[in-house]
């Protein structure tokens, strides 16, 4: 449905912003001030401008996996929990090489809690083990860590631990002859650090990373004794590299046409689609709302929740870009929860000829956070709830 907006020519403010998107030159036309009747009469009618606005419904909708690197996640996450699992793995650098003919009589690993999804009362554990390749990439997937030949079957005991505050402190004992490798390294024969294989259900956490600001991430403390001297001494260590992925077991609910899943951490986001056909393709286009509805039953949030989405424009290429548009606050009336986007630039392509005409929705904390977003899709029973783009526009007269 179109509606008409006249508006005179001398109480628009017009602005032309132009925004590079993957090699994509985006320009918009005109933000409008609220106008004044002061001299309006001295204008002919000819003059005005004509402004129309339309409503188009959602054409499309699924679920699509995307890679969110770990690198920037402000947690080290490990364990499983609502059917997903996350890995974690850590390397100590720096370790001086004074110490590779030492004997080592004890050794551990201190992690700090910071987070938790899931149960956060459920009991913890993890195993560790060699790791025998290099982790610290951003193109690591749980796939390829779990493929024969990435970590040494053989491990330290398994760390157990029982019902934890976030912030708790845990200390696992490691296999000394592992450390005593990781001592022993050498260019020719590098140490790639540890593995940490979740073996525990309904809880993942989340703990401090290495940082060069303090030393509350990871840390190694070793009891050792040199091999010309009776004594022992202690050698902690706080610096490394950290990374983690995670994946769900089951994927089937990507297809749904009645749900768009968003899923933080794993990650997964909603793509919606429209036909903007509609529009005249000269048109300049001042405002286009996005709303999106959440479906409250399917939906899991806990405490650390950041309440946002972010819309991401997908490129001519089929890519999702960097140029997203975070939600106006979420309102809720009658029970019904609305995420609102302002996506004026992404119509602004469109109707200029820029395909797909989707949009992806993603968490705004989808990097350090597991939470699921479930969104009404094109295929929800009540037609209310499904996804809508509300364009104001108008053409050159």
């Amino acid at each position: 449905m179109k509606k008409k907006y006249f508006v005179r020519w001398q109480f628009i403010k017009t602005t032309a912003v132009a925004v590079a998107v993957g090699g994509l030159a985006l320009a918009v036309g005109s933000c409008m001030d609220d106008p004044s009747p002061v001299g309006s009469a001295l204008l002919p009618p000819g003059d005005y401008l004509q402004i129309d606005s339309t409503t188009l419904a959602a054409q499309t909708s699924w679920s699509a996996s995307a890679y969110v690197p770990s690198s920037v996640s402000g947690y080290l996450m490990i364990g499983r929990a609502d059917g997903i699992q996350s890995w974690g793995m850590l390397r100590f650098t720096y370790l001086p090489d004074t110490l590779a003919s030492a004997t080592i009589l004890s050794a551990r690993l201190t992690l700090r809690g910071r987070y938790s999804f899931g149960d956060p009362g459920a009991p913890f554990s993890f195993r560790i083990h060699r790791a025998l390749m290099e982790f610290a990439t951003d193109s690591l997937t749980l796939d390829s860590v779990r493929a024969a030949g990435f970590y040494e079957p053989t491990s330290s005991p398994e760390a157990v631990f029982g019902s934890l505050v976030d912030t708790a402190e845990i200390t696992a004992q490691l296999d000394t002859g592992l450390v005593a490798q990781w001592l022993r390294s050498t260019s020719d024969a590098p140490e790639y650090g540890m593995i940490l294989e979740p073996t525990n259900m309904n809880v993942i956490r989340g703990f401090a990373r290495f940082s060069l600001v303090d030393s509350t991430g990871p840390l190694l403390n070793i009891t050792y004794r040199m091999t010309d001297t009776s004594s022992v001494d202690t050698a902690m260590f706080v610096l490394g590299l950290d990374r983690w992925v995670a994946a769900l077991d089951d994927t089937s609910f990507a297809t749904s046409t009645q749900r768009m899943y968003v899923r933080n951490g794993v990650a997964f986001r909603g793509i919606v689609g429209f036909d903007a056909s509609s529009i005249p393709p000269h048109a300049a286009i001042h405002q286009a709302i996005l709303s999106v509805t959440l479906d409250p039953s399917q939906s899991e949030f806990n405490n650390y929740t950041v309440d946002s989405l972010k819309a991401v424009f997908i490129s001519q290429a089929g890519y999702e870009d960097l140029v997203y548009y975070i939600n106006d606050p979420p309102s809720t009336v009658n029970g019904v929860t609305t995420y609102r986007f302002n996506i004026s630039l992404i119509v602004q392509a469109w109707v200029r000829g820029s395909m797909p005409q989707q949009i992806a929705l993603a968490g705004l904390d989808e990097e350090s956070a597991f939470d699921e977003f479930v969104l009404n899709g094109v295929g929800a029973a009540d037609s209310t709830l499904r996804p809508s783009l509300h364009v104001y526009y108008s053409v050159a007269q």
